[in-house]
């Protein structure tokens, strides 16, 4: 029988499935094996992330979820993370480690200046973009992962603006969770 520990899915999250559930996945996973498109509308509490995760585990696909809140981001990554799940964020969600390094050496406070405001984004030579600059790093890890979570707005984001490896990668599964935020 098919369980969400089975499948992968954090046993301690997810026990067992919903009433419905499983079969609603399995519907899912057969449409999109014969179309492009599927669409699954369902209610705040009715346990879509678990049918989602659970439709990528039975396509073996990897699969990016996009939301519309940084709520949802983080109860991904409280429901999903020790099965890989990464989180990506845009440069204001970190913390820049060049800023704080450069006022540790002139024994400064820091400010508590986010990446967005580093030196990297005004053309500045970073020695971190490449390794330990927790915004790029999350991005490296997220091409990687087989699941990936992000919001609306950074997903076109990184499609519009950054080239190629910096994008999240190829998904053969694109989640638009809360679709009505995506605006």
């Amino acid at each position: 029988m098919l369980t969400p520990e089975v499948l992968g899915l954090p046993g301690d999250r997810f026990e067992h499935y919903r009433k419905n559930q499983l079969e609603s996945a399995l519907e899912v996973a057969a449409a999109l094996g014969t179309k492009r498109f599927a669409l699954l509308q369902a209610g705040t509490g009715t346990g879509k992330s678990n049918l989602y995760i659970t439709v990528a585990r039975l396509l073996n696909a990897r699969a990016i979820v996009l939301t519309g809140t940084r709520q949802l981001q983080d109860q991904l990554m409280r429901d999903f993370a020790s099965t890989g799940m990464r989180d990506v964020r845009g440069h204001a969600n970190h913390k820049c480690l060049a800023v704080e390094r450069g006022a540790a050496l002139y024994g400064l406070s820091p400010p508590g200046t986010t990446c967005a405001d580093g030196p990297c984004r005004i053309q500045v030579p970073c020695e971190l973009r490449e390794n330990g600059c927790s915004s790029y790093d999350s991005r490296r890890a997220a091409r990687l992962a087989d699941t990936v979570t992000t919001n609306y707005a950074m997903w076109l984001t990184l499609s519009k603006y950054d080239g190629d490896e910096e994008t999240l990668g190829k998904a053969s599964l694109l989640v638009c969770d809360e679709s009505t935020n995506a605006h």
